[in-house]
């Protein structure tokens, strides 16, 4: 009796690969046995979604420092423990007119409901090159950025000194600006 071999590959929304192989008879019962596989598979995967209710809401907002607005960097927002929140911590990377838009784990956009403890990402100056005529000849060049804001306070560097918080409710729109005066 011929063995004919099958094999399927499911991909996981944690990028984990779950291999199935399936030994099948080359006959008409092979196809029952096939049919029975793709049936526990597509089961398999019902469940490997997020059933647990969790709803994540959009957050958006913007940081200024000393006046400026922060260009770089990143912001986070993580569960306050302190007043029983549990859910997942989200981040949002600054963009060049100092708004952010939170992501949460995942594909998930935003972040799940209730108080959280929001601190910040020291901010990375990287050189560029550039090019330059000297004397005739392309000459490339380091670049130093050019340091335009002021340095962040240890205090918003980390989440057990941040005095941010922000609580983030259900089905309205989450909007959080924060501001460093220094």
């Amino acid at each position: 009796q011929r063995i004919r071999m099958m094999s399927a590959v499911l991909v996981s929304e944690k990028y984990m690969k779950i291999f199935f192989i399936y030994r099948l008879p080359v006959n008409a019962g092979g196809r029952l046995w096939l049919t029975s596989g793709w049936v526990v598979m597509c089961l398999m995967l019902a469940g490997c979604g997020r059933g647990d209710g969790v709803i994540f809401m959009p957050v958006t907002g913007s940081v200024v420092v000393a006046g400026n607005p922060l260009v770089s960097g990143q912001i986070h927002f993580a569960p306050d423990r302190s007043k029983g929140h549990s859910g997942p911590m989200a981040t949002g990377v600054m963009q060049d007119d100092g708004s952010y838009s939170l992501r949460g784990p995942g594909r998930h956009r935003g972040l799940t409901p209730g108080p959280h403890v929001v601190y910040l990402s020291q901010p990375v100056s990287i050189p560029t090159m550039t090019e330059e005529l000297i004397d005739g000849e392309i000459v490339m060049r380091l670049e130093q950025p050019v340091v335009t804001q002021s340095k962040i306070p240890k205090e918003f560097l980390a989440a057990d000194r941040s005095p941010w918080r922000a609580t983030v409710v259900a089905d309205e729109e989450n909007h959080f600006d924060f501001e460093i005066k220094r």
